[in-house]
This record gives C-alpha cells, structure tokens and sequence, in this order.
C-alpha cells in the first residue's frame, strides 16, 4: 500500500517539477523580449530587478512552494516505507533464529 503512494508521490513531485521549469522559462522568455536579459546573459546591474520579477510573480512562488512540498512528502514517505520494511525484515529474522516459520 505504501508503494502506491510513493508513486503518486513520484509522479506529483515530477509533475511540479516540469510545470516549475515551464513558468520558469516561460518568465524569462518575457524578460528577454523586456530587454532585461541579453540572449543567455543577464547584465549585473539587472541580476537583482530579474530575481525580484521572478520571486515576485505568485505562480512562481506557488508553484516553487507546491515543489517543495510534494519533495517533503515524498521524503517522509520514502523514509516511513523503510522503516516499516526494516520492522518486517528484523521479525522475519527474528522468527527464522527462534526456527518458527
């Protein structure tokens, strides 16, 4: 049952991740046709304005806090599955030196 929702877990953390990188591309794309970003150089004196329009946009702060989340999730789920296949494998263990089967 845990495999199951690790893989949705997967599969929502990917998901979030690619739209991320979307939006991302799709931000600087519009600051390039700005002016504020030359073909794949962005000025110094432009560096902290670009960070501002891309930290400031709530797609790109919801989608960046929906990322992390879905990492943490799956991290407790990857973390919760192997202690509980640990427990498992220490009773099998346990059971096999006591010769009850």
């Amino acid at each position: 049952m845990g495999v199951h929702y690790i893989a949705e877990s997967v599969a929502s953390t990917v998901l979030s991740f690619v739209f991320l990188q979307f939006w991302t591309e799709l931000s600087l794309d519009n600051l390039k046709s700005d002016g504020l970003i030359a073909e794949n150089y962005i000025h110094s004196e432009n560096a902290s304005r670009v960070i501002e329009l891309l930290s400031g946009s709530y797609a790109t702060i919801g989608l960046l806090t929906n990322f992390v989340l879905n990492v943490f999730v799956l991290l407790v789920l990857c973390l919760k599955t192997e202690v509980q296949t640990s427990k498992l494998l220490v009773a099998v263990m346990k059971k096999e030196a006591s010769g009850i089967y």
